[in-house]
């Protein structure tokens, strides 16, 4: 009777042991996570550059003198946006390198991939390559392009664009219909001075649509001015010398003048805007 009665309790006990066991550890693992050190976000910085790099979680403890259950518990918590080790030798140019040159780039003290490579090198114990200092700065996002050229402004020039923008923003659209427009232009007479693409589905190969023809000289060009208002087009001088003051006056009382008369626009009223070139504010040309 004793017997059976042992082997009908054996559930209950183990039951009532699995639970009581399960609460005790989850409780003793809350209270030593509650009482864990927050690591310091310095820390955790340079252990992904360095697990990232290839060291191991021993050679990353013993590098910033931290344990290695630290540095275990850094790897876990940032695996998701840390890059996988695919083996082989340690990356001679870290991540914390790159990261200083990337910096550097887009704060505009180093210019090229050659003063990268300079500044990688002084701070690195083994030289590196320009090849390599390519090749980890696309890895981090940065690309190579061309330099855009624009006018060189000076601070008076940026100062002047602010000012009319202040000046004119509360204008409606009849005034801007009194205001006419001038500028010179080049026209090319074989191709144009810009860059051009086409679209071809042979890359690599040279074909009629991809090559553009030139002449020696550049083929000529003509020099034209012109202005416009909202009434359309105005009339169009030719310049066939260099644009100076006496020319531009006789433009302004001939050509402007008959593009007003068309337009049948009041002088009174309105407004001529010029591109401040020196030509044209010189004082006889302002009168």
């Amino acid at each position: 009777m004793k017997k059976n009665y042992v082997v009908i309790m054996a559930p209950y006990i183990l039951k009532n042991f699995f639970f009581s066991f399960t609460h005790t550890f989850f409780l003793s693992l809350s209270h030593s996570l509650h009482n864990m050190k927050p690591i310091q976000r310095e820390t955790t910085k340079n252990a992904i550059w360095l697990m990232e790099d290839g060291f191991s979680t021993r050679e990353t403890a013993k590098r910033l003198k931290i344990s290695k259950s630290t540095v275990a518990r850094i790897r876990f918590d940032n695996k998701e946006n840390m890059e996988e080790d695919n083996g082989g030798r340690p990356r001679k140019l870290t991540a914390e390198t790159v990261e200083h040159l990337k910096v550097n780039i887009n704060r505009g003290v180093l210019r090229t991939s050659i003063d990268a490579m300079k500044e990688a090198n002084r701070l690195l114990p083994q030289p590196v390559s320009v090849t390599t200092v390519r090749r980890r700065l696309r890895e981090a996002g940065l690309i190579a392009k061309k330099i855009v050229k624009r006018p060189a402004l000076k601070q008076q020039h940026i100062n002047g664009r602010l000012q009319f923008v202040r000046k004119y923003k509360e204008w409606t659209m009849d005034d801007w219909a009194r205001v006419i427009w001038s500028d010179e232009s080049k026209i090319n007479r074989i191709c144009s001075d810009g860059l051009r693409y086409v679209w071809d589905d042979a890359p690599g190969e040279i074909t009629s649509r991809s090559v553009q023809g030139t002449v020696k000289f550049g083929g000529g060009s003509v020099s034209v001015w012109s202005c416009m208002s909202w009434n359309g087009p105005g009339y169009i001088a030719m310049i066939d010398e260099t644009l100076n003051s006496q020319l531009y006056i006789q433009i302004l009382q001939e050509d402007l003048q008959m593009s007003i008369d068309e337009w049948g626009m009041a002088k009174d009223q309105l407004i001529f805007q010029h591109d401040n070139d020196p030509v044209k504010k010189a004082d006889q040309a302002v009168q």
